[in-house]
């Protein structure tokens, strides 16, 4: 998916859930990411989450960056998200600000 954070609204956020999930071996997820900043007088603190959530709802961050790539770059970024049964979540955080 794609989540613009260059808007002039504060505290936009965008998620993207997986179905329940199950299974007694340890799951890695693997994606590509890219944060850029396309605006060089915005202050850009956009955050990328990874969430695991419990099926109680216990929500435990595993993964996240906010450090924008260089150019346009896409970067690789793997984890162990472990076993048991939850959902995983992508959270995009904007916290952008003009100045």
């Amino acid at each position: 998916g794609y989540f613009d954070s260059s808007g002039k609204t504060k505290n936009n956020k965008a998620r993207l859930f997986s179905p329940p999930l199950g299974n007694k071996n340890r799951i890695c997820l693997q994606f590509y990411y890219c944060i850029t900043n396309p605006k060089p007088y915005e202050q850009n603190s956009t955050t990328l989450n990874i969430k695991r959530i419990s099926l109680s709802g216990d929500v435990t961050v595993i993964w996240s960056t906010n450090i924008p790539t260089v150019g346009k770059e896409w970067n690789l970024a793997v984890m162990n998200v472990g076993a048991g049964y939850f959902r995983v979540a992508i959270e995009g955080k904007s916290q952008s600000l003009i100045l």
